[in-house]
């Protein structure tokens, strides 16, 4: 036998660092098997990274204790809520003559049946239980707002006026604070602030969405589903108010081109946007050339808070929109209270029931004047 064949057959005390890497051995695979799945993972790793913030803005959105919050208000609105029987309307609609719903119902030139028949076929629990006539009352002033913006100018004295009262008065600058609007409180806050009415969307989901669907101021989208819990609820309205906005500025840039290059001509934009804009327009158009985007009208290009200083410019107001709008300043307030809302979905924030009211009221009244329908 060689030296080296001793060597082999010498049986030398393991040391404790042989043990370690024994004992180690089995997590090879392991390993291994990470390393498997994390190549796997990679190419959704966008998707995760997006999961991860979304759940993180819920949380931001929800409070502190997030969706248990949300369950055990949810939970106590389903305690206060009920659906009436068809006995409990007649009595119901006593309060139609309150003096608060009177008022509601000549501000809006709206027939007292028009609401009896709404409570009566309404199918969603709505009737508050602590105080049945605030939510007579609210479902009055919806009904008041679908049926003015429907049957009457939408932007004349009377239903600016009215829109006041609920909506809450939008005139001079706003005082916005846009990273602060992102948060659902400090927004309501500031809607309190400017004297809306939050008795108005004081309904649980469902009937709320059936209150405005009456009123004629909300169609559900074809793929919309029925039933949702609050949190699902608030993604819908973010989506579906994301949806209506895109549209509403897309009619509504081509219907400010077409309007102004019938009035002005073609180069309306060299004479009738102040420079300042203009420029901040071919700008935006250039880097988006370069970047390979293809070429579109300059107005594309436009900030959201541009299109109302184009219309209520005064050349332009004398020439081409006073007519259309009637009351610039109620024009202005249109646009002001869009303008939160607009915040929050391009930050994909939920969407409170008080922004989809204002939503659905101001690009209901916009869309009227304008000729098109959203």
């Amino acid at each position: 036998m060689n030296d080296d064949d001793a060597f082999k057959n010498l049986h030398l005390p393991e040391t404790a660092l042989q043990r370690a890497v024994r004992d180690l051995q089995p997590l090879q695979s392991v390993f291994a098997e990470q390393e498997r799945l994390a190549r796997i993972i990679e190419p959704y790793r966008g998707v995760l990274d997006e999961a991860t913030r979304t759940s993180r803005l819920i949380d931001e959105a929800l409070g502190r204790n997030g969706i248990a919050d949300l369950m055990a208000q949810t939970a106590a609105m389903a305690e206060r809520f009920r659906l009436p029987e068809l006995e409990a309307i007649a009595a119901l609609r006593n309060n139609l003559v309150q003096p608060g719903i009177l008022e509601a119902l000549d501000r809006y030139r709206l027939e007292a049946d028009v609401v009896s028949r709404a409570m009566a076929e309404m199918k969603s629990p709505w009737l508050d239980l602590q105080n049945q006539l605030a939510s007579v009352s609210a479902l009055t002033e919806l009904h008041g707002m679908g049926h003015a913006i429907a049957t009457l100018p939408t932007f004349d004295d009377q239903v600016t006026t009215a829109l006041r009262i609920d909506l809450g008065d939008w005139r001079g600058p706003l005082a916005l604070d846009p990273p602060a609007l992102l948060d659902p409180t400090t927004r309501s806050e500031f809607y309190i602030a400017r004297g809306f009415d939050p008795g108005l969307t004081d309904f649980p989901v469902p009937a709320f969405r059936d209150g405005l669907t009456s009123a004629g101021l909300y169609e559900a989208p074809d793929d919309h589903e029925q039933e949702a819990d609050d949190t699902e609820a608030g993604f819908m309205r973010t989506n579906e108010a994301h949806d209506r906005l895109m549209r509403f500025e897309y009619r509504l840039r081509i219907f400010i081109d077409e309007a102004m290059t019938l009035a002005i001509g073609a180069d309306w934009v060299r004479h009738r946007v102040p420079e300042p804009m203009r420029t901040a327009w071919e700008d935006k158009k250039n880097r988006g050339l370069a970047a390979g985007e293809a070429e579109q009208p300059l107005i594309a290009y436009a900030d959201f808070t541009d299109y109302v200083g184009i219309i209520i410019r005064k050349d332009n107001w004398r020439d081409v929109f006073g007519e259309m709008f009637q009351h610039k300043p109620s024009v202005e307030e249109s646009f002001r209270r869009l303008y939160p809302v607009r915040i929050c979905t391009m930050h994909a924030r939920p969407i409170t029931q008080d922004d989809a009211l204002f939503l659905l009221v101001e690009i209901k009244r916009l869309g009227k004047a304008m000729g098109f329908d959203l």
